[in-house]
């Protein structure tokens, strides 16, 4: 009995020195996830190294083929496949050296019919607070005529390589605008549609200056549609023009 007992104690004292220290999980974005129709997603909202990520699926249980990662090397590898269980994060370290993080790329359905989300969370312990891209009220004001402070808001910000990728910006919380607005940074860039998901789960996507490339630091107002207007989250199609990333700042205005 005496040695059963030691041995657990035993067993037990290996796993506390064996288990990895506490990781600093800071959440950087999602990506919405269709019910049955298999599609690829891409979250691209990185801006630096990170050591691992933790995937959380919400709304349904999602299945996925394959994850993949890019780097800012231009390689590629595939990290992960299988069901992300709804309320069961995952936590997948990056391989090796590779840890400059550019986008993953999600080849995934959701199993409801109302489909779903998955939360995208980073661990970034060691790379400092400044490692990724100003969100929200650090976002710098717009310097253009007919600009009012009172009037627009920042939401967030997505980054985005010169191909096409899509990434999910969260800030609008379910509140209610009248209009979005996106800005490029960092070079001109060019949005095939914002896609927007209201709060009764009802999506609608949207041209961004008929498709044309945007000039860095010009505002470009989205007009939304009817009554359908307390915006849960928006999805960006987009990709940087003449240049290898550019940032799109989001914003919205109720006026």
């Amino acid at each position: 009995m005496k040695s059963s007992r030691f041995l657990l104690l035993a067993v037990g004292f290996s796993a506390v020195l064996i288990a990895p220290a506490l990781a600093d999980w800071d959440r950087v974005g999602s990506v919405d996830i269709d019910y049955r129709l298999e599609r690829s997603s891409q979250y691209g909202n990185f801006g630096g190294a990170v050591d691992r990520v933790q995937l959380r699926a919400v709304g349904s249980d999602v299945a996925c083929r394959t994850i993949t990662a890019r780097f800012g090397d231009g390689e590629s590898r595939d990290l992960w496949r299988g069901t992300l269980r709804e309320g069961q994060p995952i936590n997948i370290d990056m391989p090796g050296d590779a840890r400059r993080l550019r986008s993953l790329d999600f080849l995934c359905r959701a199993s409801g019919a109302r489909g779903a989300r998955v939360e995208i969370l980073a661990d970034t312990r060691g790379w400092g607070p400044g490692w990724r891209p100003p969100i929200g009220p650090g976002v710098p004001p717009v310097q253009q005529p007919g600009w009012n402070d009172n009037d627009w808001i920042a939401l967030g910000s997505a980054r985005f390589a010169n191909r096409e990728g899509e990434t999910t910006v969260d800030g609008a919380n379910g509140r209610h605008f009248r209009q979005v607005g996106l800005r490029p940074r960092g070079g001109d860039a060019q949005c095939r549609a914002v896609v927007i998901r209201f709060t009764n789960n009802e999506k609608v996507s949207l041209p961004v200056n008929g498709g044309q490339p945007m000039r860095e630091g010009q505002l470009y107002p989205v007009d939304l549609p009817g009554w359908q207007r307390s915006i849960l989250r928006l999805a960006l199609a987009c990709r940087a023009v003449r240049s290898d990333y550019a940032s799109i700042q989001v914003y919205a205005s109720r006026m």
